[in-house]
């Protein structure tokens, strides 16, 4: 199967996993932020689009709003 048969133009980009410490331990969480190098955006996006979508089928994300924009503001104030 190449590129064609998944209607994917080519794109690079970088992922970067964080392990989150609760009280300055490690606990059961880490966070992923990808980012587009170069690329078509529209595959760019698929991709991270799927990758969601089996995390969240296998019950790997976090769903909890509440915690969600917590985590969010933490990576913001720590210049992530």
């Amino acid at each position: 199967m190449d590129n064609s048969d998944l209607h994917l133009k080519q794109v690079a980009f970088h992922a970067h996993l964080f392990t989150v410490l609760e009280h300055g331990r490690k606990c059961s969480l880490s966070i992923a932020r990808f980012t587009q190098e170069r690329g078509a955006a529209s595959s760019f996006y698929k991709v991270v689009d799927t990758l969601e979508a089996v995390l969240k089928e296998r019950e790997l994300t976090v769903e909890d709003a509440a915690k969600k924009r917590g985590i969010e503001q933490s990576m913001k104030d720590s210049g992530l």
